[in-house]
């Protein structure tokens, strides 16, 4: 892939876990230019010299935004483990400001998250606004979370960011929860499911499969992974 844009949210409990992840993003990613940005909480200020030591020896352009700069508590959404920076990532537009008029596509990711293979077929999922990959749940939790069309799991989101600005979508996100109707469990995953509910595009499960899918067979993955998805 020629260029691409990676988003993290992290706080300091996550760095070391977050900062293998982005190297294996550059090993493995195959993305010739690579601009990292990365909305942080609690960093102390040996938390950002990590940052810069590893980044800058792999030599990758990377931009940090503190959380704290945003008002994210005005929302009212329940924190996630004690902390709000999962929830940083339904208003990255607003966060990166002024660097977001310079991205094309954005892939977010979550801070756990290792890349073990090429991104470059991610350019082929760039008609929508936001995609995803759906999420394993049954039809009780969507018919309580208002009788969802399907649920995607926000571990990992690609966006073209021109059609999300345009389409004011986290005006959409946050005209939901100024009025929520329905008790969340997981904050930034049912927001986002919620309030853009038949809107958002399907990646391939390959972009987002769980470390448990490394322990089946063959037999154990076509029975737990309907054999029409890619």
């Amino acid at each position: 892939m020629e260029k691409l844009d990676v988003l993290y949210t992290v706080n300091d409990k996550y760095l070391d876990i977050c900062l293998g992840s982005i190297l294996s993003l550059i090993d493995n990613g195959n993305v010739e230019n690579l601009r990292v940005h990365i909305i942080t909480s609690d960093f102390s200020i040996d938390d950002f010299r990590k940052v810069d030591k590893v980044l800058r020896s792999e030599q990758c352009e990377y931009y940090l935004y503190d959380l704290s700069k945003f008002d994210i508590s005005k929302f009212n959404i329940p924190s996630w483990r004690g902390t709000q920076i999962a929830n940083a990532r339904l208003f990255f537009q607003e966060i990166m400001d002024r660097n977001l008029s310079e991205v094309d596509n954005l892939l977010y990711l979550d801070s756990d998250l290792m890349v073990v293979g090429d991104l470059s077929e991610l350019s082929n999922y760039s008609s929508n606004a936001i995609s995803a990959v759906r999420d394993a749940t049954n039809k009780g939790y969507l018919q309580r979370l208002g009788g969802l069309s399907n649920y995607f799991n926000s571990g990992v989101l690609f966006f073209n960011t021109k059609e999300w600005t345009q389409g004011n979508y986290q005006d959409k996100l946050i005209h939901f929860m100024e009025a929520p109707c329905i008790d969340i469990t997981f904050p930034d995953q049912d927001i986002l499911n919620c309030a853009l509910d038949g809107e958002i595009g399907e990646l391939p499960a390959k972009y987002n499969l769980g470390a448990t899918t490394y322990l089946f067979g063959s037999f154990g993955e076509r029975f737990y992974y309907n054999s029409s998805m890619n």
